[in-house]
């Protein structure tokens, strides 16, 4: 991945995306993205989506990409820290993505594709024969593997801390039919983001289609700093850097 300016980009998070010459199904097919490509975003416009809950579009300048194919992300460096220590921190990955891989080696086999805003578990710090930090990465599949220490933020221990420990009275709402999440303490609304449920776990009027979570109510029960899914490995010769 080349080094991309620290200004907003849209990484393509389909296997192939059409840009259109106006924000609409029916304009004119521009060009061709393809999966993890990386694209300027000029601004936000308002046009008709493709599904029902969103149409909201990217401006780029070789056209308008639809929202719902392409993540948000920026490409910011960071200045590796010295020592991890014994317990280790959080970091987030602030570029649109880094490649884990099996060595502190940019030549060593990849094990994953780690992707923009997603956090991991640091727990070591190893220099390789090119000069460049990697980061040890703590993986609950049981896998070791390292990334560039650049393309990870360290995460700041009252980026944890809880919002209004005093507010006893706390829920979250989403609505499928939005794609939206809602946080509320008592019955005012404190924080709104859109969400992905999933492209097969909702219909256009909101309704489940075979999610494991069915509408209801529902307890949390548990907050995690990171979470890795048992997803399938990259092999190396599938991915494009």
């Amino acid at each position: 991945m080349a080094k991309l300016p620290d200004v907003r980009l849209g990484r393509m998070t389909e296997s192939r995306i059409r840009l259109y010459s106006r924000p609409n199904p029916d304009g004119q097919g521009l060009a061709l993205k393809y999966r993890d490509e990386v694209v300027t975003i000029v601004r936000e416009v308002v046009g008709r989506g493709f599904y029902p809950h969103n149409h909201v579009w990217f401006e780029t300048p070789e056209g308008y990409a639809y929202s719902s194919w392409a993540q948000p992300v920026r490409f910011a460096l960071n200045v590796p820290i010295s020592e991890v220590g014994a317990s280790g921190f959080y970091a987030e990955v602030s570029v649109p993505y880094t490649d884990a891989r099996a060595q502190p080696d940019p030549g060593a086999p990849i094990l994953y594709r780690l992707y923009y805003g997603t956090t991991y578990q640091t727990v070591g710090r190893r220099t390789a024969l090119d000069g460049s930090v990697w980061y040890q990465l703590n993986d609950e599949n049981v896998v070791k593997m390292y990334a560039v220490a650049e393309h990870l933020r360290p995460i700041a221990p009252v980026e944890f801390a809880p919002l209004a420990p005093g507010v006893a009275d706390k829920s979250i709402v989403v609505t499928l039919g939005e794609q939206s999440l809602t946080a509320y303490e008592g019955h005012t609304g404190v924080f709104r983001a859109q969400i992905s449920s999933g492209r097969n776990f909702f219909g256009p009027d909101g309704t489940t289609v075979g999610s494991l979570t069915p509408p209801g109510e529902h307890p949390l029960w548990q907050k995690r700093g990171s979470r890795h899914t048992l997803a399938p490995r990259l092999r190396a010769a599938q991915v494009q850097v």
